[in-house]
């Protein structure tokens, strides 16, 4: 008898379990944090972070659920590549760039007033590039615009092949320390590249905090990954 009791008793949460979360994954009629749509959400309901509460640059979040501390999903407007976006990060939408799915380039300023460490990040997409193509012109271009010798490391990672290079900038009456890298991610799927280039610009603890902002920055242009096929990309 004890046993029949406890059948019913369990097919009864089962059948309120169902009833709360149907096939969309929705809680009481609600959607669940991880499927939010930032393009559908209200404004007052979406993350207190910069990179939410600046419209254009909402426009490429996917989601309010994180990809890591601090980090949301971003997607590019040619829907070849997506990264990690900084939360406290905002596309300077005047400098903003698009061109028939083929070229995308971008800045983003992260950081608030209360930071230590300013950084702005230059993002240029180009879909029509090889990796052999690159290292002949882009990456001398980039010596010649960061005033120092490069070193790039190549690393290959799924369907990534990362150029990558740490930088050092002559500090200026602003800044304690200037620093970050300069990167060349290619697509080993088939052709296309992006430049990036990520300036630190270090205002106080710069001793203290200076390695660990290194390696986020590193870990950050680890996180750029291209798409086999890119996506909404019919042209």
């Amino acid at each position: 008898m004890k046993h029949i009791l406890m059948s019913i008793l369990v097919m009864s949460v089962l059948v309120l379990g169902a009833c709360q979360m149907d096939k969309s994954g929705t809680v009481d009629g609600e959607e669940s944090p991880e499927n939010v749509d930032p393009k559908d959400t209200e404004t007052d309901d979406l993350p207190e972070v910069r990179a939410f509460q600046d419209e254009f640059t909402r426009g490429f979040l996917q989601s309010t659920e994180e990809t890591r501390p601090g980090y949301y999903p971003f997607l590019s407007a040619t829907g070849a590549f997506e990264m990690d976006f900084p939360e406290s990060g905002k596309i300077a939408e005047n400098l903003y760039h698009i061109k028939n799915k083929s070229f995308e380039i971008m800045k983003v300023n992260v950081g608030t007033e209360t930071s230590d460490i300013l950084h702005t990040i230059r993002i240029q997409y180009t879909g029509h590039l090889e990796e052999e193509i690159h290292q002949k012109t882009s990456l001398g271009m980039l010596h010649s615009e960061l005033e120092g010798d490069l070193d790039f490391k190549r690393i290959e990672e799924g369907q990534q092949i990362y150029h990558i290079s740490e930088f050092e900038l002559e500090k200026d009456e602003d800044y304690h320390e200037v620093y970050g890298y300069a990167a060349y991610v290619f697509n080993k799927q088939g052709q296309g590249g992006i430049e990036i280039v990520y300036n630190a610009h270090c205002l106080e603890n710069c001793a203290e905090l200076r390695e660990s902002d290194k390696q986020n920055i590193y870990d950050w242009i680890k996180s750029v990954r291209f798409f086999e096929d890119p996506v909404g990309n019919d042209e």
